[in-house]
């Protein structure tokens, strides 16, 4: 038998309890903070007489109930009585009348002492038009600023914020806020990044599926892995009843669960598999399922349900993928992929787990957070925390950018720059950018901007692993620059060490730039970038999904980097950028100021005689997303021709199809215009296509 006192939750049946046997519970039971009964209960008493008894007043005076259910129906006299009764009320789930609901000030009022504490309303069984009348009663009387109402199955939900502006929400029905902040450790785990690693994600990574993209304080932990160097955080989560344990890559850049099924053998990675003949909750779906990430790696399964828990909370009937054959994953080190993407994002139209846990009551507040540990100790931990945040774990304000496109997390950033000393130039403005836990990189991003990042630290590319390499045998740390990501108006800033990888040993180092290139789009067709674990272990990173917004704030963990050994970074190397950035002021140039293709051939030449050449190798088709950029320099010209060469017979400069332009160039640095291109064929002049000229080195 368990003492009263000790009991955090009750549930009372039968119905017909006596209103006074409720009151006399309250003195017997002082850490009840969860409290459900039927409204039969207060119906037929006299409200405004018991409210004047000892036995009211001073159990509204010692009870904690923070969530109240109340089975049935309230007028709003009995509504009256309950916020009286119950001070700490902080979720509130009852039926009302559709005639009393448009009076119902009393329980969204900001300013009313009585429910100070309440953030969360639940109105159940009512018409859909009702989520018109209350949203227009809220808006008319100016009852709250800073809310959130929906309309789910047949129940009305309101979500007010009031601690410190942040929302907190309980969803369908309350666990009890004890309950609703869930911490889960997080274990990094390295993958092997080089080429034939069959690594789920190294860099580069981003989802193609079948479906096309539209694209409380209890904690538990999780943690995630390295294998040499690229990086996946991993924890863990159980399916089926009784449960079957996996180790699972939490990846916020897709939204699908799989694992991999017992026919999956070895091309699937991992340690553990699903068997579904064990599961007693286990119901197919018969639907097949395929996903395939940007780095060639593919999973093929059929879809099923069943009871997934992480973080110990359970979703029963939640849609997952059994995967039965893979492509690229022999090697993986994690069992499988647990998305946290919208819902627009999964392959098949499911709701993604934590978004489930979500629409379930869950969670104490609608987010989610993710916090690296740093990359120094050899014993890296991270944390997710399911419905909360930890003060300890980052500093200062949080900086929000609401979500621009759901599918991926992805918001617009204001700018990507690079500074050293008091010279900065502005790589790209308004990029379309998304947080990405799947993705090992710092930053990846379109070719043309990456290569000109790149260009500036004159790093080299190494295809044997698919990175850039930089000089850290003689050149200085002073010698590399900041990179920015300014978000919402605010720089996040990755000093050298955190965007350079020293690989190796004390014969042999290599420093690795992880800042990659990427050719995708979002579901607007828009190129997107990727800020990946690399940024994000330097950030704590809340994904708010009831304001479709992320959040950045400076890690504890900002400031720690990795060893660097003596033989590395000389204090007197070099401290200037190259040579096409050592301005005296900050501007901003366009990429191909930086990424353009040198041409010095001398048969190009006006003067030089016909020939059979041509430039099909050299430049891009040109539907190509990104345009070929070309520089000419001596003893190959300096510019295009500014008339068509040798017009009489039209066969010069090396082809028997010469070309010109008789545009103005542009006069400023970094001015760039569209201009027409000639082409002279068969001794008649045509309009090839538009030419992109550079005022700053004659690019095109």
């Amino acid at each position: 038998m368990i003492p009263l006192e000790q009991l955090t939750k009750i549930v009372l049946e039968p119905y017909r309890i006596p209103l006074e046997d409720i009151l006399r519970l309250l003195f017997f039971t002082s850490n009840l903070h969860t409290l459900q009964f039927d409204t039969l209960g207060l119906h037929q008493n006299n409200l405004d007489f018991i409210q004047q008894h000892y036995i009211f007043d001073y159990g509204s005076k010692i009870n904690k109930i923070e969530s109240l259910i109340l089975s049935g129906r309230c007028s709003l006299n009995e509504l009256d009585f309950i916020v009286n009764l119950f001070p700490q009320l902080k979720s509130l789930e009852t039926g009302m009348n559709r005639t009393e609901i448009k009076k119902n000030s009393i329980l969204l009022s900001k300013t009313d002492n009585k429910t100070q504490h309440l953030f969360y309303l639940c109105i159940a069984y009512i018409p859909k038009v009702c989520l018109k009348e209350i949203n227009t009663m809220i808006k008319s009387e100016k009852l709250l600023e800073n809310y959130s109402i929906k309309y789910i199955n047949y129940n009305l939900y309101v979500w007010c914020f009031k601690q410190n502006g942040v929302a907190v929400t309980v969803g369908h029905r309350l666990s009890s806020l004890s309950n609703g902040v869930k911490r889960m450790a997080l274990q990094k785990r390295k993958r092997t990044c080089h080429s034939g690693s069959g690594g789920h994600k190294c860099h580069r990574k981003m989802h193609t599926t079948t479906r096309k993209l539209s694209v409380q304080p209890t904690m538990e932990d999780e943690v995630l892995s390295d294998e040499n160097w690229g990086t996946f955080w991993m924890g863990s989560v159980t399916i089926g009843t009784p449960g079957q344990s996996f180790d699972i890559d939490f990846d916020t850049g897709s939204a699908d669960l799989w694992v991999p099924g017992t026919q999956c053998e070895n091309s699937c990675g991992g340690s553990h598999t699903f068997d579904s003949q064990l599961s007693s909750t286990y119901k197919l779906w018969n639907k097949e399922f395929h996903i395939q990430y940007g780095d060639g790696s593919s999973a093929s399964g059929t879809w099923s349900n069943d009871t997934v828990t992480f973080g110990s909370i359970s979703i029963p009937n939640q849609p997952f993928a059994i995967i039965n054959s893979a492509n690229g994953m022999k090697a993986s080190k994690f069992d499988g992929v647990l998305g946290m993407g919208y819902q627009k994002l999964s392959s098949g139209g499911e709701i993604p787990v934590v978004w489930s846990m979500y629409l379930a009551g869950e969670l104490s507040l609608p987010i989610f957070c993710f916090w690296f540990g740093s990359v120094s100790t050899g014993h890296d931990t991270g944390e997710l925390i399911l419905g909360g945040y930890d003060t300890s774990k980052y500093t200062g304000n949080f900086t929000y950018a609401p979500v621009s496109v759901e599918g991926y997390w992805e918001f617009v950033a204001d700018s990507v720059s690079l500074s050293i000393g008091s010279t900065t130039t502005t790589i790209a403005t308004s990029i379309n950018a998304i947080l990405d836990t799947g993705t090992t990189d710092a930053i990846l991003g379109p070719s043309a901007y990456v290569n000109a990042i790149n260009s500036m630290l004159e790093a080299t590319y190494d295809p044997t692993i698919g990175y850039y390499t930089v000089d850290c045998q003689t050149k200085s740390l002073a010698a590399f620059p900041n990179i920015t990501v300014t978000i919402s108006g605010v720089p996040f800033t990755l000093t050298p060490l955190l965007y350079i990888q020293i690989i190796g040993d004390p014969f042999s180092y290599t420093c690795y730039s992880v800042i990659s290139t990427l050719k995708a789009n979002d579901a607007n067709s828009n190129p997107i970038w990727i800020l990946g674990d690399f940024f994000m272990r330097h950030f704590y990173n809340v994904f708010d999904m009831q304001n479709n917004r992320i959040g950045l704030a400076l890690s504890t963990s900002y400031s720690v980097v990795q060893t660097v050994p003596d033989s590395l970074f000389p204090s007197t190397g070099s401290i200037s950028f190259p040579t096409p950035v050592t301005v005296a002021i900050t501007e901003t140039l366009p990429p191909q100021c930086y990424n353009y293709t040198t041409i010095s051939d001398a048969t190009r030449l006006t003067t030089a005689p016909a020939g059979g050449s041509c430039d099909s190798t050299l430049f891009n088709d040109v539907n190509s997303e990104f345009p070929t950029y070309v520089r000419f320099i001596s003893p190959g010209g300096t510019r295009l021709a500014g008339s068509a060469p040798n017009s009489a017979q039209g066969i010069a400069c090396g082809t028997y199809v010469t070309g010109w332009t008789n545009a103005t160039y542009p006069s400023s640095v970094g001015q760039t215009k569209f201009v027409s291109h000639y082409r002279l064929i068969n001794n008649y002049v045509v309009q090839y296509r538009k030419l992109l000229f550079d005022g700053d080195r004659g690019t095109i």
